[in-house]
């Protein structure tokens, strides 16, 4: 609700609610990213493709759910420099593609570091898990 006001008033439109919009666009990307993998874990098929989209659902779950982590420090970074940092700083020269790259940019190296070293390693796991469940049964 809070975005759509954002979006409807322009006189609302200020680099505050902006990065205010990012963040709560993020709790509803990483929390959405949730449950369609709660969905696909329920789903206990051993195919390549529901494998593949599971996989592909848990990187996008921890991109957003780590975005949502660096939007809260691009939140606390704007008040330090509208706060603090206006009486040391001469001219800050933050504008809003910078707290973008932070917010979304950063999340995105991360997580394709995380995914290129951890692939193999959590499929393997998630194949132990169903052969445990499925020779428990």
């Amino acid at each position: 609700m809070a975005i759509t006001i954002f979006f409807y008033f322009k006189e609302m439109r200020c680099l505050r609610n902006k990065i205010h919009s990012n963040l709560f666009l993020t709790f509803i990307l990483a929390n959405t990213c949730w449950i369609i993998t709660a969905i696909m874990q329920s789903i206990h098929f051993s195919s390549k493709s529901v494998e593949f989209s599971w996989c592909v659902s848990l990187i996008f779950l921890r991109y957003f759910h780590l975005a949502t982590f660096f939007w809260m420090f691009v939140e606390g970074l704007y008040l330090f420099l509208q706060v603090i940092a206006t009486f040391s700083v001469e001219d800050s020269r933050m504008k809003f593609r910078h707290y973008f790259l932070i917010g979304w940019g950063l999340p995105l190296v991360v997580v394709c570091l995380w995914a290129v070293f951890t692939q193999n390693k959590v499929l393997e796991r998630r194949r132990i898990f169903y052969q445990t469940l499925n020779s428990t049964q």
